[in-house]
């Protein structure tokens, strides 16, 4: 019993410790990032645009995404509310230059992390269309800097968004 206790004791220790590196060194990490994605897909501009601006469509074809509550359709605008794996998530989608330029902004600062998407498409000729997704992203979270910086890395949202677009294009 005292081996099995002395081992539990260990991994408890284990885990506070590295937690609490890994606070330490979030807290040396900036809150925020920008990162970049390029990825080419093979559809024409028009349908990558089309995808794109179907928000609500997004569950059909985004992993990890249950459902859009759209909130508000202000002029030029759409709010609406993500829930998925991350949670429920509000947005702020644009269409900043018709059929090229989108963004879409997490509409609260009460979450651990924060920012702004822009997706830039640039068509590459008649069937293939370039995309761009830039984020300029915050994480207020000194545990969460240090997961997203070492562990999950930035990316990694925007390259699950560009396969499941990949994959729902051709469609």
């Amino acid at each position: 019993m005292r081996i099995v206790l002395g081992i539990v004791g260990a991994l408890i220790a284990i885990v506070l410790v590295t937690g609490i590196i890994a606070v330490l060194v979030g807290r040396r990490l900036p809150e925020r990032h920008t990162a970049t994605v390029t990825r080419d897909i093979p559809v024409p501009l028009s349908r990558v645009a089309s995808i794109v601006r179907d928000i609500e469509a997004q569950p059909s074809w985004r992993a990890g995404l249950k459902r859009i509550v759209v909130t508000e359709r202000p002029a030029g605008a759409l709010r609406y509310v993500e829930h998925g794996s991350n949670g429920e998530i509000p947005f702020v989608f644009r269409e900043v230059v018709p059929d090229r330029e989108f963004t879409s902004v997490i509409d609260t600062d009460a979450l651990p992390f924060g920012g702004e998407w822009t997706f830039t498409l640039t068509p590459l000729d008649s069937a293939r269309t370039q995309v761009t997704i830039r984020e300029d992203g915050v994480v207020r979270s000194a545990l969460f800097r240090f997961v997203s910086t070492y562990i999950m890395g930035h990316t990694r949202t925007i390259d699950g968004y560009l396969d499941d677009l990949a994959a729902a294009a051709p469609r």
